[in-house]
């Protein structure tokens, strides 16, 4: 419900013969250093028209910063990806790991909560408050393991542990209310679930890469040493990338990863994709991690799983 901002140029390159990974990837490293304005944003690198040879990734790990071309044919911006070898081209990426529990702020789910729920019971709301951030975690039992019959394919209950982030919006007494209603019942004859305070201060926020055509070199149909994911999001909220062409990328697109959440892939294409027909490949927009996160008027070409 956020428009996607504009968000100012405040340097420019122009395309350069030979490698350009250096001075597109300095350029990046400047806006970074500049402080952010009120709403967190640091500024734009700005790619004019034109072939930009890359031997290598771009990263973009502040807040604020936008990649920006000149649009995303083939007579706009065209970054190559010329490295002979298996590699994420734009890389969007945040610092730290997992959910973040804070030490000893797990409370026990005391009730069932079903699909589609957003009040908890917990058995102490004691450190809690609207507006933090939490993980809603279903810890399931063996018995739901050998319920389902799937021990005998080497299901264990600690692999089934999925956490899901969720914001407090209320706090009443013995219940939280989340904002995001729950997607997996957590049953007490289950083996229930559990509530914790997140700490994701390492994402990184207001950070895009918009307007350009991603082409990646390769030799010969089942090629896979080359550029394999075109525009990976890790560690990142309110993100996007909008208006990119992903030409000739062995896996993705657009990979979102990593707790990354409510970020928008909007009007990126994933064009004559280079690898094996087979797993693990051509993924055109892959989502593996994060909770709220918009896909919307995208296109995709010969992958085995578009989205």
């Amino acid at each position: 419900g956020v428009e996607i901002p504009a968000v100012e140029a405040v340097l420019t390159l122009a395309a350069a013969s030979g490698d350009n990974q250096a001075a597109i990837q300095d350029a990046i490293d400047t806006v970074s250093k500049r402080t952010p304005d009120a709403e967190g944003r640091r500024g734009a690198v700005v790619l004019q028209a034109g072939r930009y040879e890359v031997g290598g990734s771009l990263t973009i790990v502040a807040s604020g910063v936008v990649l920006r071309g000149a649009g995303q044919g083939e007579d706009g911006t065209v970054l190559v990806a010329t490295q002979a070898a298996q590699h994420d081209f734009i890389v969007v990426q945040g610092s730290g790991s997992g959910l973040g529990e804070v030490s000893d702020s797990r409370v026990e789910i005391t009730g069932d909560v079903t699909v589609g729920s957003t009040t908890i019971p917990v058995a102490s709301t004691a450190g809690f408050a609207v507006g933090d951030t939490v993980g809603v975690v279903r810890t399931p039992s063996e018995d739901w393991i050998t319920t389902l019959g799937m021990d005998a394919w080497g299901w264990d209950a600690d692999s089934y542990a999925i956490s899901h982030e969720r914001r407090i919006t209320a706090v009443e007494s013995g219940h939280l209310t989340v904002d995001i209603p729950l997607v997996d019942a957590i049953e007490s004859r289950w083996g229930g679930g559990a509530v914790f305070l997140a700490d994701l201060s390492g994402r990184i926020s207001e950070v895009g890469v918009e307007d350009l055509r991603l082409e990646s070199l390769y030799d010969g149909d089942e090629d896979e040493e080359h550029g394999w994911t075109a525009v990976t999001l890790a560690r990142v909220t309110s993100g996007w990338v909008r208006r990119v062409s992903a030409v000739h990328f062995g896996y993705a697109a657009v990979s979102i990863e990593s707790e990354s959440s409510f970020n928008t892939v909007e009007e990126v294409a994933m064009l004559a994709p280079i690898s094996q027909v087979t797993g693990s490949r051509r993924y055109a927009f892959n989502l593996s991690d994060g909770v709220g996160n918009l896909f919307q008027r995208c296109y995709s070409e010969q992958s085995r799983h578009d989205f």
